[in-house]
């Protein structure tokens, strides 16, 4: 806004244009704080667990050489699904951030679930989680017996 004087209104434009700079600036800094929030928001640090694992059978006897495949639920982030395979004692041990996963179990001659489909679930929100994973023994099929989704029908 120029206002007219003896000046031709020049001692008015300077102020103006300053006030223009400024608000400029204002914005960009704003805006590189907002920036900055949601990087970090998005990248910081979050809370691990350490989480072990325990697959045994139906008797509790450790089930060796079992393949487990860790994915968190729900994000879809830069990390990759964790592959493990229990130890000799049916163990498996490693960190991972809290949140809500998904783990699928691979051991032949055993399923897990409800629905048979050896997936479990963990919720990892504390420092340190200790489950046991108890997989049932899948029957051998007899001759002349169906097997039906895994299951022999008799």
């Amino acid at each position: 806004m120029m206002v007219a004087g003896w000046r031709g209104g020049a001692a008015e434009e300077v102020p103006m244009k300053r006030k223009g700079v400024f608000a400029g600036l204002m914005v960009l800094v704003v805006a590189v704080c907002a920036l900055a929030v949601t990087y970090w928001v998005l990248h910081r640090e979050r809370p691990s667990s350490e989480v072990q694992l325990y697959v045994v059978n139906q008797d509790g006897q450790p089930l060796p050489d079992c393949f487990m495949s860790t994915a968190r639920r729900g994000y879809d982030g830069p990390v990759a699904p964790i592959a493990v395979t229990t130890n000799a004692q049916g163990a498996v041990k490693y960190h991972i951030s809290y949140g809500i996963y998904d783990i699928e179990i691979s051991c032949p001659g055993y399923i897990y679930g409800e629905a048979h489909d050896n997936t479990a679930v963990i919720e990892v929100d504390q420092p340190r989680i200790i489950r046991r994973i108890v997989m049932q023994d899948v029957p051998m099929p007899v001759l002349g017996g169906a097997v039906v989704d895994g299951l022999l029908q008799q």
